[in-house]
């Protein structure tokens, strides 16, 4: 899967086709989950905060960090550190968004005379063959 980093929103990791990216972001001393996910139809990505319900270590060693996706427990959901898989952050699945912020998608760098176009969740290039991820 293809990502690179998007520093209009504080560096946060932007996610390929079909796929969500999950790390914990700080605002007023308040931490949050932050998941993020790209539009289908155009080039945009969304980052959706939520508020965390518990950890099982500090919030800010999250900070940054891609998390993996751990078990739905009863009504709640929980985002596993990839290094440590002690600590885990929990969000409710009842609990709304307290932001979404939806910014353009970084065009692609290619060369002047090559075709770009977004396709279902990420930008492609044209080469011989046919569309290729870009």
């Amino acid at each position: 899967m293809f990502f690179w980093m998007n520093p209009m929103l504080h560096g946060l990791p932007m996610p390929g086709r079909n796929a969500e990216v999950h790390t914990v972001g700080e605002e007023g001393g308040t931490y949050y989950l932050i998941s993020s996910g790209t539009s289908w139809n155009e080039p945009k990505v969304y980052y959706s905060w939520y508020p965390i319900f518990s950890t099982t270590c500090h919030p800010s060693m999250f900070v940054g960090e891609r998390l993996d996706v751990g078990p739905q427990v009863g009504r709640t959901f929980e985002y596993i550190h990839p290094e440590r898989r002690d600590c885990r952050v929990v969000i409710r699945g009842d609990v709304v968004p307290v932001k979404v912020e939806h910014v353009d998608a970084p065009r692609p760098k290619v060369p002047r005379n090559r075709e770009v176009r977004w396709h279902e969740g990420q930008w492609e290039k044209k080469l011989k063959r046919g569309w290729v991820p870009a």
